[in-house]
């Protein structure tokens, strides 16, 4: 079962769920989540968007609804990493490529971008037996990136 999440503004920051997700009123799956902030980063250059990529976002955002409402966490996460592959295109952060390539080595199931790419979060199944083990790799390995701050928190 789902809850359907809504967060304030500053819940994007302080971990109750990431706002892209709850802004498109979707429920989310069962998720832990260990949310980063890249802004110690530049952000790279800023593009228009493309008609065809939009469809492609509605059509993501509807998956992961789908994927919420059936409470599927592993098709949610690889939908929301095509999606957050597709926003981090439009409104780049440098790092995100660089994450994107260890996400199977932090045992991550998927990333979470924030519309703007202001957030950032890698999403793991939250019922596996090393999530911690996960967590700690991964905070390791964004600390070796110039990522200092992360916070996680369950979802879903």
């Amino acid at each position: 079962m789902t809850t359907a999440v809504r967060p304030a503004p500053t819940a994007r920051r302080t971990g109750h769920a990431p706002a892209a997700v709850a802004h498109h009123g979707c429920a989310l799956p069962p998720l832990h989540i260990l949310a980063f902030d890249p802004a110690d980063l530049p952000p790279g250059r800023r593009a228009g968007i493309p008609a065809a990529d939009l469809a492609d976002h509605h059509a993501q955002l509807a998956v992961m609804r789908r994927a919420a409402a059936e409470g599927d966490s592993r098709q949610f996460a690889l939908t929301a990493t095509a999606a957050a592959l597709l926003t981090v295109r439009h409104r780049p952060r440098p790092v995100v490529e660089r994450v994107t390539q260890r996400l199977q080595l932090w045992g991550a199931i998927g990333l979470q971008a924030e519309q703007d790419s202001s957030l950032l979060g890698l999403l793991y199944a939250p019922d596996e037996a090393d999530l911690d083990a996960r967590v700690a790799r991964a905070r390791a390995g964004l600390l070796r990136l110039g990522i200092h701050r992360t916070w996680r928190f369950d979802a879903g």
